[in-house]
């Protein structure tokens, strides 16, 4: 779905009317939109896809009588997520979390959505960019842009290097 469509479903969600806002105004006494906790709500999911794919080809990794191994030593369900697939998966979820980092980073639509542009609360880096280009800073768009090119790239490295599939 396009982001602001997620992120207009998720306005309506968050709204202290709606069923999360509602949830999260009882219990903090604060209303969730238009704050960093939002915003941070929103990008998880949104992004949530992104993290699914590492993680599933990590857990099919894993060899099944690993699993089996320790199902007859007599270890429970939890135990064998806990002591066996979580330990033998760590860099698929690893890559998944820096996936989902880097598409939060440039998300646009759901972020202005949920968070709005406050300065010093909910302003991110998309969309200062955004409102940089509006008002024909691009000096500051560009040189926001370019630090992000680096970051980016970098983290992609990682996650390629985590992902990497080992000879058979």
């Amino acid at each position: 779905m396009p982001p602001t469509v997620v992120g207009f479903y998720l306005l309506i969600v968050m709204d202290p009317e709606g069923w999360l806002g509602g949830l999260w105004k009882g219990a903090t006494g604060s209303p969730i939109l238009f704050t960093f906790a939002g915003i941070v709500i929103a990008s998880i999911t949104y992004s949530i896809p992104f993290a699914l794919q590492p993680m599933r080809a990590a857990f099919e990794k894993i060899d099944p009588r690993l699993i089996e191994s320790a199902r007859i030593l007599g270890l429970s369900p939890p135990a064998i997520f806990l002591r066996v697939i979580l330990p033998n998966s760590r860099n698929g979820i690893a890559a998944s979390a820096i996936l989902v980092f880097l598409h939060t980073l440039g998300a646009f639509g759901v972020i202005l959505m949920v968070g709005g542009s406050v300065p010093g609360q909910t302003r991110v880096v998309s969309v200062a960019i955004y409102e940089a280009v509006e008002t024909l800073q691009y000096g500051s768009a560009a040189m926001m842009s370019l630090a992000l090119l680096p970051i980016c790239y970098i983290f992609l490295l990682v996650v390629h290097r985590l992902t990497k599939r080992s000879p058979s």
